[in-house]
C-alpha cells in the first residue's frame, strides 16, 4: 500500500508548485496495434498503481522516428529504450550517463540531466544534480585506474551501486523472446556486448524442432558445466 508515500509525495511536490494530476507523456508508433495494446496495458498499470488523481499516462504517437520526433525535441516524460555497447569495459556504459560530457548520450538525450546541469538546477533539482555529480566523480575515479583491472572494476562497481541506490535511472524491462527453434540456444555464443552473437558458428541444430523436454536437458547440462 503506497497511500502514505503517495500523500507525502503529493505534499512535497505541491510545495514546489506541481499541480495534479501529473501528466506523463508516452509515445508509440502511429498505426501499430501491438504498440497500442502495450500502451493500453501500461496506462491501466499507472491507474492501478498511482491513481488517476496522482499520475495519468498520456499515450501519444510519432510517425516514423522516435529519436527525431520525440527525443530530439525533448517531448518524452520517460524513455523506454535499451542499448548494447561494442566492447566490454564498464566505462563504455558508464560514460553514457555521467554529466559534464557532451558524449554522454543518455544524459544529453534521454534523461536530459545534462541541460539541467549546464543551465543551473532549480532549487528542487539540487539534490538530483548533486547525486549525478557524485556518480560522475566515482566513474572518473575508476576511469583513472589503468594499471590494475581488478581495482578498476571494483571502482566501477562502486559507481554502479551508487547509481542504482540513488535511482538515477532504473531498469524496467529485459526482453526475453520465445520461439519454435531448430537451434540449441545453449550451443550459441552468448555475449553481453559486441557483434559476436550474430555469428553462426558451431551451432547445434536439429531437423525437427526441439521440444520443451530437450530444452530442459540443455539447460541442466549448461548449468552443470558452468558450475563445474
Amino acid at each position: 500500500d503506497i497511500t502514505e508515500l503517495k500523500k507525502q509525495a503529493m505534499e512535497e511536490l505541491s510545495a514546489i508548485g506541481v499541480t495534479f494530476p501529473v501528466h506523463c507523456s508516452y509515445y508509440i508508433l502511429a498505426g501499430s496495434t501491438s504498440a497500442l495494446d502495450s500502451a493500453t496495458v501500461l496506462k491501466q498499470c499507472f491507474t492501478d498503481s498511482f491513481g488517476d488523481d496522482f499520475i495519468v499516462l498520456d499515450v501519444n504517437t510519432f510517425v516514423s522516428s522516435t529519436m527525431k520526433e520525440v527525443v530530439a525535441p525533448k517531448l518524452q516524460s520517460f524513455v523506454h529504450m535499451g542499448w548494447g555497447a561494442d566492447f566490454g569495459d564498464p566505462i563504455n556504459f558508464l560514460t553514457q550517463i555521467i554529466v559534464h560530457d557532451d558524449n554522454a548520450y543518455y544524459s544529453c538525450n534521454m534523461t536530459n540531466i545534462a541541460g539541467i546541469v549546464n543551465n543551473g538546477p532549480a532549487s528542487y533539482q539540487t539534490e538530483l544534480v548533486a547525486a549525478y555529480e557524485k556518480f560522475t566523480d566515482l566513474v572518473n575515479e575508476g576511469r583513472a585506474i589503468v594499471d590494475d583491472t581488478d581495482a578498476r572494476y571494483a571502482a566501477f562497481a562502486k559507481a554502479e551501486a551508487y547509481f542504482l541506490d540513488e535511482n538515477l535511472i532504473f531498469p524496467t524491462v529485459y526482453d526475453i523472446t520465445w520461439c519454435l527453434t531448430h537451434v540449441n540456444e545453449y550451443s550459441k555464443i552468448n555475449a553481453m556486448y559486441g557483434p559476436c552473437n550474430y555469428k553462426a558458428v558451431n551451432w547445434e541444430t536439429s531437423e525437427e524442432a526441439y521440444t520443451t523436454e530437450q530444452y530442459d536437458a540443455f539447460a541442466a547440462a549448461f548449468d552443470a558445466a558452468t558450475q563445474a
